[in-house]
């Protein structure tokens, strides 16, 4: 788990780095849905970026000024995920020497972000369910009910819908998390962004390693464009 805090005067735009059409049009998509409380579901290849749009959805909230807690659904064992979810009592298993609040009530009044929910077990599947369908959560060892205000986002690389078909995911919580879809592209269909992208990486590894700031070269900005001209007209 990791919880992320919003930076001073640094607006959540400044994350998503590309001012192509198909950027443009998840930013205008963040914004409509930044200010909602309703639940993000975002898709896309391993590597475009699902991460930095759920702190942007968050950022952009009235929920901003508080950290979002971050879950790897996939990093955590199966026999431990409901725990570190949901929390426990003392004496719940062996080992559990104290109480401990899970990641949902460490988010009370913020967002969690569920990533590779796809990887959910088919149990906690069925209390993600009913937790946004109740917005409460039951300790592991406890009777006793907790509501909280979370404001839920997840994300996942694969399709939801054909692992529904598969019987791997419940259909039901598919269509509470897919309230507000958000399908990121892939970096081969957002080629008019390289050179923006290009220039952001070298700023930062500039920054990282104290050398002065480089950019891409009029020639190498120009190959790239004469290589995209090419595959059209060939295409």
């Amino acid at each position: 788990m990791q919880a992320v805090k919003t930076t001073e005067n640094r607006a959540w735009e400044n994350l998503l780095i590309g001012s192509g059409s198909a950027m443009l049009e998840v930013k205008e998509l963040i914004k409509l849905v930044g200010k909602r409380k309703a639940t993000v579901l975002i898709t896309g290849e391993t590597g475009t970026g699902k991460e930095l749009v759920a702190r942007s959805v968050h950022y952009s909230s009235d929920r901003g000024h508080r950290p979002m807690v971050s879950v790897n659904c996939a990093a955590i064992p199966a026999t431990l995920l409901e725990s570190e979810l949901c929390g426990h009592t003392r004496g719940a298993f062996t080992g559990a020497t104290t109480a401990r609040r899970g990641h949902f009530e460490e988010a009370n009044h913020s967002t969690i972000f569920l990533d590779e929910i796809g990887e959910l077990p088919m149990d906690l599947q069925a209390k993600l369910f009913r937790f946004l369908q109740e917005r409460q959560i039951q300790r592991l060892g406890s009777s006793e009910t907790v509501s909280l205000d979370v404001r839920v986002i997840a994300a996942t690389n694969n399709d939801l819908l054909e692992s529904v078909r598969q019987h791997r995911f419940r259909q039901d919580l598919y269509y509470r998390l897919n309230v507000v879809p958000i399908k990121l592209p892939a970096l081969r269909q957002r080629a008019e962004d390289i050179v923006e992208l290009t220039n952001h990486f070298l700023h930062k590894i500039c920054h990282q390693e104290g050398l002065a700031l480089k950019q891409l070269s009029e020639n190498a900005v120009m190959s790239r464009f004469l290589c995209r001209l090419r595959r059209r007209v060939w295409s």
